[in-house]
């Protein structure tokens, strides 16, 4: 299988749609699967015995910043995988180095030091964690999308692409509007995206139609980003 070389997608709100296509993993923890990343919230009373509201934010930070890694964690186990399973057979020492990935995305704080905080890590560090680490590459074509809204496909990791005997996954997002997709600028466009549809899904394995193994394997060795346009998803797991 052609694999593409880990691939951090931007976490910034200005440069994606948030909500199209989300998913509930735990009660404090969602896959946006549009963002493609994962986010936990934690928080943190303030400690009423700090000598000032600053020391006391810095205490709460900390704390909410551990709660929201534990329930990334959680979280993360839960993210479905295409072939059907779940991501719950990931071992110790990959999930803390997808841990150690996360950033803060928003903190907030309380007038009493108190702290409450988004912690988020991309989906694409999970799948490189579960597929192990890729090699880059280069390529004309930066974005593969594929019109999937003839196929019962759900958003998981690990989705991959086929065209004969070439197979290839890599950085993925899902959206279910088209539209949605245009406010997206990770999304290539013009002579550096290659349109096509998906015509048969197996195992988590998209089948592409008008795209033959050659080219399939020279866009892969760019590393492309991956875009599905899909049917509505479920919310929750």
């Amino acid at each position: 299988m052609l694999r593409a070389a880990v691939f951090v997608l931007a976490l910034s709100p200005a440069i994606v749609v948030a909500g199209d296509l989300e998913t509930q993993l735990t009660e404090h923890a969602a896959v946006d699967w549009s963002r493609a990343e994962v986010r936990a919230r934690g928080s943190a009373p303030a400690d009423l015995r700090a000598p000032s509201p600053a020391v006391a934010r810095t205490k709460a930070l900390r704390q909410a910043v551990e709660q929201a890694r534990g329930r990334l964690a959680a979280a993360i186990v839960r993210l479905p995988r295409a072939n059907g399973s779940r991501v719950e057979k990931l071992d110790q020492r990959a999930l803390a180095q997808i841990l150690d990935s996360a950033a803060v995305v928003d903190r907030s704080f309380g007038s009493d030091g108190s702290a409450m905080v988004n912690l988020a890590i991309g989906t694409e560090a999970v799948r490189a964690a579960l597929e192990g680490p890729l090699a880059p590459g280069k390529s004309k074509v930066a974005t593969i999308w594929v019109d999937a809204r003839g196929l019962d496909l759900e958003p998981a990791v690990g989705v991959v692409v086929s065209a004969g005997g070439v197979r290839y996954q890599g950085p993925t997002v899902f959206y279910s509007s088209e539209t949605a997709t245009r406010k997206d600028r990770r999304i290539a466009r013009g002579k550096s995206a290659r349109r096509t549809t998906g015509r048969m899904l197996v195992s988590g394995s998209v089948e592409l139609d008008g795209i033959d193994e050659s080219e399939l394997r020279a866009a892969a060795s760019g590393s492309p980003l991956l875009v599905f346009l899909i049917k509505k998803a479920r919310t929750s797991r």
